[in-house]
């Protein structure tokens, strides 16, 4: 007589024991399987070289923007023999992007990403197996100011704000009740006054953009004449500063 098979018909069947991935094993395969479907998807579009293009996107203030978009664009035949068309490559969390099965060739390459001003794309020669290019994007910023009143503490609520670029551009708002106003479309670096007018008040501040930062204003003197105020930003105390003005 055969030894017993058991109900699935095998003497060798053993029951399997559920295992479950530690999350620490877990995450040590994901690079791997993104680099698989990043490889099958590139092989779709006709991917056929050895050669991979890749780097780090970053904003101008050196820090990582995750997953932005990266267009890579061949523009010469060598470089088209390896990619039908342009390929597009999603960077990770810490914005290190890659793309393999390139041929030797000039390609253009582009970053995309919400809140960043699309940059101008840039052609280079990818070559020798991995060619390395860092892709830095200009970060729209948002001039952000609460105004108050003479007395320095209570918000000047619907003072009227005029704001003029370096460029002249000029745009308008208007101060909610908490004495706040905000104006977007500014990147760093960007130069800006902004002029604040309430009843007979006036405060007027001239300053660069350095980041999504608050500045503070307080409204004192007259709305034309010698009572009007320019200053910088003071980064300490985010109040406007007037080097000239000698006022106690």
């Amino acid at each position: 007589m055969g030894q017993p098979t058991g109900r699935h018909g095998s003497r060798n069947f053993r029951p399997a024991r559920a295992r479950r991935r530690s999350g620490s094993a877990a995450r040590r395969f994901q690079p791997l399987r993104r680099a698989a479907l990043g490889l099958v998807l590139l092989a779709a579009v006709g991917c056929s070289g050895s050669l991979t293009l890749g780097g780090t996107v970053r904003d101008d203030f050196q820090n990582p923007i995750p997953r932005a978009a990266v267009e890579v664009t061949p523009v010469d035949e060598t470089a088209a023999s390896s990619a039908m068309g342009s390929l597009q490559v999603t960077a990770d969390s810490e914005g290190a992007y890659a793309v393999p099965g390139l041929a030797t060739g000039n390609y253009r390459v582009a970053g995309y990403a919400d809140g960043y001003e699309t940059n101008e794309p840039e052609v280079l020669l990818v070559a020798d197996g991995a060619t390395t290019h860092n892709i830095i994007m200009r970060k729209r910023l948002t001039l952000r100011a609460v105004v108050y009143e003479s007395d320095g503490l209570t918000p000047a609520n619907q003072a009227t704000v005029l704001i003029t670029r370096a460029n002249g551009v000029a745009d308008d708002a208007t101060t909610e009740r908490d004495g706040r106003f905000s104006t977007p479309g500014f990147y760093k670096g960007d130069r800006y006054t902004v002029r604040v007018i309430k009843d007979t008040r006036v405060v007027e501040l001239s300053g660069q953009v350095d980041d999504d930062e608050e500045i503070a204003l307080t409204l004192s003197g007259a709305a034309t004449g010698p009572g009007t105020r320019e200053g910088e930003l003071d980064p300490h105390s985010k109040q406007d500063t007037d080097p000239t003005d000698d006022t106690p």
